[in-house]
């Protein structure tokens, strides 16, 4: 029904935006395009470029954070503007209240959205089918912003904490554990098959990232927020187990 923009590795809430707009046109696709919240603490350009220890920083998804190919498949100065007039966290409520009981929320980036919905309307769990999170760090594969901290809920602790506690019906999590059993080098091969502007389009996007992590040194390159897609249309592939998950917000860790 829409899409709300959250910060990520990108930290220009506008250009992400616009980076959606370009997606949808290539889907041919219209829905909604909401602009998130703006955290006020922290360096905005923290984030953006990611280090690991005794390598070069990286900008893991190009400088335009499309692989580097967006004004190659037609980004432009139209894509920046026209968003919804709803602030993400109220345009989420709306879609929410008016289909109580029928909305998945689907989070690939910080929960800072979420959690101002939250925060200002404290009966959105009451409207919302199940959210579905790409965030988090779990068993023996541990953190990638930290060495045990995953990128999403770094950058926005206390937004997932209270994501995570309040009384939603369902929240099904994706963490590193689950997205590193992927690999976009496997996955994009079903873009050769298809003829649509969008799949030449993804199997371009994925060439920095995949280059990226080759840098690093890792085996695959995982498909993160692919994931909790993956998983609504595919449920199938996914085994999984209740428990109860609240986020470690301590500086030690």
């Amino acid at each position: 029904e829409g899409l709300s923009i959250a910060l990520g590795n990108g930290k220009d809430i506008r250009s992400l935006g616009s980076n959606a707009k370009l997606l949808l046109r290539l889907a041919n696709a219209s829905v909604p395009v909401s602009l998130g919240e703006v955290p006020s603490e922290g360096d905005p350009s923290e984030g953006a470029v990611v280090s690991r220890k005794g390598m070069k920083p990286q900008l893991v998804h190009g400088a335009d954070h499309l692989g580097n190919v967006g004004k190659l498949y037609g980004k432009c100065d139209a894509d920046y503007q026209h968003f919804h007039p709803l602030p993400a966290p109220e345009f989420m409520y709306d879609l929410c209240s008016r289909f109580p009981g029928e909305m998945t929320v689907v989070c690939i980036g910080s929960l800072h959205n979420l959690a101002k919905c939250l925060e200002s309307h404290p009966d959105l769990p009451k409207l919302v089918r199940e959210v579905v999170v790409m965030g988090g760090a779990y068993g023996e594969r541990r953190g990638n912003r930290t060495p045990c901290a995953e990128a999403n809920f770094f950058d926005g602790p206390e937004a997932a904490q209270a994501v995570l506690t309040a009384d939603f019906p369902k929240i099904v999590l994706a963490g590193l554990d689950i997205t590193h059993q992927t690999d976009m080098r496997v996955l994009r091969q079903a873009c050769v098959e298809s003829p649509a502007p969008l799949s030449q389009f993804v199997w371009d996007l994925c060439e920095n990232f995949m280059n990226v992590y080759h840098d690093w040194g890792e085996t695959l390159a995982p498909a993160h927020d692919t994931v909790p897609i993956m998983y609504l249309l595919r449920p199938d592939l996914f085994e999984g187990q209740e428990v109860r998950v609240e986020v470690e917000r301590s500086e030690e860790h």
